[in-house]
């Protein structure tokens, strides 16, 4: 791999970096030293500039080689998606807020896990900040973006500091582009608006996602399968398999492995980036063949859980309004509600911490409780080290879940294990 001495004393030439993305250094006979980039892109090579040395130093190249082969690796053009950024960039009068916001998102939109961020991107400043979008970004002050951020701070912390993120980057990208000052970033956390606001931390603390005492999961479940509709399914899957509301929702045919009663989880859909290997309780089976067209073959592909107007993929919002909806039926009919201890409504994510709670009573290990949550464990290196993903321990734990679901089960009782065919 090159180093800055080596760039220093180059002759002319080319000289590869040695990473294995392409990169190489250009001496022209004159001296000077450009970066270029040699990808493939589709069926063909391209050539991509990365700009002059030292005006563009060794690290930086590499950052955005990295990023070219991540845009290729999305099926993104770099060269293409560059020059989009350029054609915002281009339009000097009646340039806006949100005309930097979309010369942020084509620029770092094909780098995203998922398609959807960009239109969560877009629709939280659309949502909180539509007075600004509107204005040219060299005209927005601290006063703007507080006025933004204060309604929301309190009642709204994990989307407030989504909104203060998503500016602080749409601003930034605008003054690379030349349509703000370079200096201080209104929205910026290190600068002054952390003067007008509470640290984000403090806000957050202790602000979790209310959740049902495990002892009212078999009681729950029980109502729940008297709820019609794959929004009950998708969240009865939820509470069997102790996934997050976005895996089950997304889940697919495809993940699924019948035979072996294995959901395997891509990287691209979870949370850390990890595949995930979910082993299925016999319930959990029951439920996916309950779901399988007529004819009783799992398709190749296609969600499990469609919205079954549209055929889409449901929102968190819809298995929300589900949990909302059974527990004012619960409380209408005498009940005491789908409550957390404080009397907060339940959530979907709430779920798991019902399922992590039990593991706790229960006296399962922690360390097979975190890897069935998909929890990151330890230490870099005790996770680099730790390359068992304990699935066969984890498979015991979801069959005693499953029999605690049914209200076969208290901790510290008898854990009969579920026999693989009784789906």
């Amino acid at each position: 791999m090159l180093t800055e001495v080596q760039i220093k004393a180059a002759r002319p030439g080319r000289y590869s970096d040695g990473r294995g993305d392409g990169l190489m250094l250009f001496v022209s006979p004159t001296g000077a030293k450009k970066w270029v980039q040699r990808i493939k892109v589709g069926a063909r090579y391209r050539e991509i500039g990365h700009g002059g040395h030292p005006e563009v130093g060794l690290a930086e190249a590499r950052r955005r080689a990295a990023e070219a082969k991540l845009q290729v690796a999305a099926g993104v053009d770099p060269i293409e998606a560059r020059r989009q950024v350029q054609a915002v960039k281009a339009a000097p009068l009646g340039r806006t807020l949100k005309d930097a916001v979309e010369g942020y998102i084509a620029a770092h939109g094909p780098a995203w896990r998922s398609p959807k961020t960009a239109t969560l991107f877009r629709r939280s400043l659309e949502d909180h900040a539509a007075g600004l979008l509107a204005r040219d970004p060299a005209g927005i002050t601290l006063d703007d973006v507080h006025s933004v951020l204060a309604p929301i701070w309190s009642s709204k912390p994990v989307l407030a500091q989504k909104v203060r993120s998503r500016l602080e980057h749409s601003l930034e990208w605008s003054m690379a582009a030349g349509w703000r000052p370079h200096g201080l970033n209104p929205a910026a956390w290190r600068g002054a608006i952390r003067t007008l606001l509470a640290k984000p931390g403090k806000v957050t603390r202790n602000r979790h996602h209310p959740a049902l005492p495990w002892s009212r999961i078999p009681e729950f479940i029980a109502a729940l399968r008297d709820e019609v509709g794959n929004a009950a399914r998708c969240l009865e899957w939820v509470v069997l398999t102790a996934s997050r509301s976005g895996e089950a929702r997304g889940a697919t045919w495809s993940e699924i492995d019948l035979d072996s009663a294995i959901w395997a989880i891509p990287a691209a859909r979870m949370k850390a980036g990890r595949a995930h290997r979910v082993p299925l309780s016999a319930p959990a089976v029951a439920l996916l063949r309950a779901m399988l067209p007529k004819g009783g073959v799992k398709p190749a592909q296609g969600l499990i859980f469609p919205n079954s107007r549209t055929g889409a993929e449901f929102s968190d919002a819809a298995l929300l309004a589900l949990l909302t909806r059974m527990d004012a039926g619960s409380t209408k009919a005498g009940g005491v509600g789908w409550r957390d201890e404080a009397g907060q409504k339940a959530t979907p994510h709430g779920m798991r911490s019902a399922f992590r709670d039990w593991c706790g009573d229960a006296g399962h290990p922690r360390e097979i409780a975190e890897a069935a949550l998909a929890h990151a464990m330890g230490s870099a290196t005790e996770r680099a080290y730790a390359r068992s993903d304990l699935f066969e321990r984890r498979r015991v734990l979801m069959d005693a879940w499953a029999i605690t679901c049914d209200g076969a089960a208290q901790p510290g009782g008898n854990v009969v294990q579920i026999a693989r065919g009784a789906a």
